[in-house]
């Protein structure tokens, strides 16, 4: 009698960049070697993250963003190590002090470093599971998706196989970016909408194709994300769930 043969969906990084090759630099190093010391630190940092997205312009703007960080110290019960509660609100005078741009590339690529480094969510990490850096995800030698984008992070156990969900990541600092609730999805502007229409597209294409039903996240610095939740299962992309700051901590714990 002939065994069944497991068939696998296959994940190449689209860009070249194989997954012990990400890059992170040492100031966001800098935040996740706090996380480490106390993962309370990361709600603290993306708190900040998510209220403060410009640089400093002014000395009240720094005034204001001290205390709040003063607040979420006393909100989140860090209080014994002074030395590291200046360490983190140093960096923060020095991510402050950048360009706009700088500041926005900085949000980004540290919520990206903290998925790296602290996902999958429902999956575990055995020698077997397939982590992919903007994956070309395929099936059957079919190319899925469609449209020319990708998911930040892929995972995926046993090789691949169609017998196990796979975890999907994509990462955006802010999320009222991507969406605006009590506008159609199909107002927005084509590059972002593009994003949403690939969530769909891999969700539909391996349920049906590969028999699998992926876990895609969307994944942000926000403290609140229910009624844009609400607003995208409403619009038809309920394949996607948006993980807020907390969900987030709770993979760091």
């Amino acid at each position: 009698m002939s065994k069944t043969q497991v068939k696998c969906v296959s994940y190449s990084p689209k860009n070249g960049t194989e997954w012990g090759n990400y890059e992170i630099d040492t100031f966001i190093q800098g935040l996740l070697d706090l996380i480490e010391k106390n993962n309370l630190y990361f709600l603290v940092i993306a708190n900040i993250l998510e209220k403060y997205k410009n640089p400093d312009n002014d000395p009240q703007t720094k005034k204001l963003r001290n205390l709040d960080l003063m607040s979420y110290f006393k909100a989140y019960l860090i209080k014994d190590n002074e030395e590291e509660k200046k360490s983190l609100s140093d960096l923060l005078d020095i991510l402050y002090s950048k360009t706009s741009q700088d500041v926005g590339d900085i949000r980004g690529k540290f919520l990206e470093a903290v998925i790296y480094k602290y996902a999958p969510k429902n999956i575990p990490l055995l020698p077997n599971t397939i982590k992919c850096v903007e994956a070309i995800i395929s099936f059957e030698e079919q190319t899925l998706g469609g449209n020319d984008c990708d998911f930040d992070f892929t995972y995926h156990g046993d090789n691949g196989s169609t017998s196990e969900i796979p975890d999907y990541f994509e990462c955006k600092a802010t999320i009222d970016g991507m969406v605006q609730v009590g506008q159609p999805m199909n107002v927005l502007k084509k590059s972002k909408l593009k994003k949403w229409e690939y969530a769909k597209e891999i969700y539909n294409q391996l349920s049906i194709q590969a028999g699998i039903v992926p876990k895609i996240y969307f994944t942000c610095l926000n403290s609140r994300v229910e009624d844009i939740q609400t607003h995208v299962n409403n619009e038809g992309y309920g394949c996607v769930t948006i993980l807020n700051n907390k969900d987030i901590y709770r993979m760091i714990i």
